[in-house]
């Protein structure tokens, strides 16, 4: 009997002693969900949320749309320097249209300094995007040097943006970027303009930043080995296609042009000793001040990071790779998972956005007057 009082006893002690531990994260978890709950309903009384966004996110604020039918989207769709041009002179004619700023990282550095921002993690609600060890190696990641003006939900694998004609080039004989330097490929390669927004800059950062690589490479790819440069990069991929040149530099379409049946592929990451990098091309994204309709922002920046809204995000346009890691990876696209054992460099730190001194060195290697 005296055994049985002191298990019972002991029964009772735990219990306790797990309810007081509890206890204190229950309230925390109510109060988040009603905060969520009082969020939604505001954004449904403003009834509507103005987004900026790549092209590509039509899909996703779709789906966005189609989970909260209450809040009507109204999105402007464009490429981002065509978007930062048009916030900034809505700015200066006092007017306040937009609210979120969802894009890559180039454009939204110039609006950060601009001051149009508003800091993301206060509008942060729900517990699953505030929780940090939900993405990739714990972290939230800013390209802000204030680290939070600037989220960086996407985190796609690259491997510096090199295509290449798979009935002139074997990829087999590729173990280093330096091999990208052999004297036979002189005159065989094209690239983007290596100044224009997008993919150019984020490889560029790579290559500049790497330890194994540096501007010693930059250097001797536009001074040694007669690179042409144009703005169009769907004629690069047509170049390379044709087999007018072995290489592409920091193009995109390579997965369209391959699935046509065109003789292109791009190294992926893995394939180089070197490493390879990750950079959001349009995952990025950012609270205007003034936001005209401040709690509809809120859900949609909520649900953006949120497990179902990065879900959506994988399933767009070139099917890219959230940061999220709680999330199934089957939609992504093979040459953007990130590969175990491989040694990633994350491009978009604070100090790196700056592209000045690597735009300073493409010019010296190409012979190129420097601009002050």
């Amino acid at each position: 009997k005296k055994c049985k009082m002191f298990n019972v006893s002991i029964v009772t002690l735990i219990l306790l002693f797990i309810g007081l531990h509890l206890t204190p994260f229950i309230p925390h978890e109510a109060k988040a969900q009603v905060k969520w709950q009082e969020t939604v309903a505001a954004a449904e009384k403003e009834g509507r949320v103005t987004a900026y966004a790549s092209s590509s996110f039509d899909f996703t604020l779709r789906q966005f749309q189609k989970r909260y039918p209450k809040i009507k989207v109204v999105s402007v769709l464009s490429p981002g320097r065509l978007l930062g041009q048009r916030i900034m002179a809505e700015r200066r004619a006092e007017k306040y249209l937009t609210d979120l700023y969802i894009d890559g990282v180039d454009t939204g550095y110039m609006l950060f300094r601009a001051g149009a921002f508003q800091p993301v993690p206060t509008a942060l609600v729900r517990p699953e995007v505030i929780d940090k060890s939900k993405w990739w190696r714990g972290k939230h990641y800013y390209a802000d040097p204030k680290g939070k003006y600037i989220f960086v939900f996407e985190g796609s694998a690259q491997s510096g943006g090199i295509a290449y004609n798979t009935n002139l080039v074997n990829s087999m004989e590729f173990e280093s970027y330096w091999d990208l330097l052999d004297p036979k490929w002189r005159g065989k390669i094209v690239a983007v303009d290596p100044e224009s927004r997008g993919p150019a800059g984020q490889n560029l950062r790579f290559f500049y930043y790497n330890t194994k690589i540096g501007p010693s490479f930059i250097r001797r790819l536009f001074g040694e080995m007669d690179i042409p440069v144009t703005r169009n990069r769907r004629q690069v991929v047509d170049w390379v296609a044709t087999g007018k040149y072995a290489f592409g530099l920091f193009s995109t379409g390579i997965d369209d042009a391959k699935e046509q049946g065109l003789p292109v592929d791009e190294f992926k990451p893995g394939n180089f000793k070197e490493g390879a990098l990750v950079d959001p091309t349009f995952g990025a994204v950012s609270l205007l001040d003034k936001a005209p309709h401040p709690n509809a922002a809120k859900v949609l920046i909520n649900w953006l990071l949120s497990r179902e809204g990065q879900a959506a995000f994988q399933r767009q346009g070139s099917n890219p790779n959230s940061m999220r890691e709680d999330i199934p990876k089957n939609d992504v696209a093979p040459g953007k998972i990130r590969i175990k054992g491989v040694e990633f460099l994350m491009t978009t730190r604070p100090q790196w956005i700056d592209m000045s001194p690597i735009y300073r060195l493409v010019r010296e290697a190409r012979g190129r007057p420097t601009k002050k």
